[in-house]
């Protein structure tokens, strides 16, 4: 199942990144034991995992949202964008005479 397999990959990720402090990753993955979950955390809830280990923590946030911030970004355009009419103009030409 795919929900189970990102599941799989976002706990050995966080388990990978948090190598040296397992109780980091623990803590972690007990607040939010899913992607979805992260996503859903509250203040308080950061805030105490935060407390578990402030610097690596807020490295691991930083790269969170540097990933996000790379996901979200628009990609470059290359090329010509048509319009559905223009494409069906051209079709036509093409096709009829």
């Amino acid at each position: 199942m795919i929900l189970d397999n990102t599941s799989n990959h976002y706990h050995q990720l966080v388990r990978k990144y948090f190598a040296d402090q397992p109780q980091v990753a623990e803590a972690l993955l007990l607040k939010s034991p899913t992607p979805a979950d992260f996503h859903h955390l509250t203040k308080n809830e950061l805030r105490y995992l935060k407390g578990t280990s402030p610097t690596e923590v807020e490295k691991f946030l930083l790269a969170v949202q540097l990933g996000e911030l790379i996901v979200k970004s628009p990609r470059n355009l290359y090329g010509h964008a048509y319009s559905s009419a223009l494409v069906g103009e051209e079709l036509y030409e093409r096709v009829c005479w």
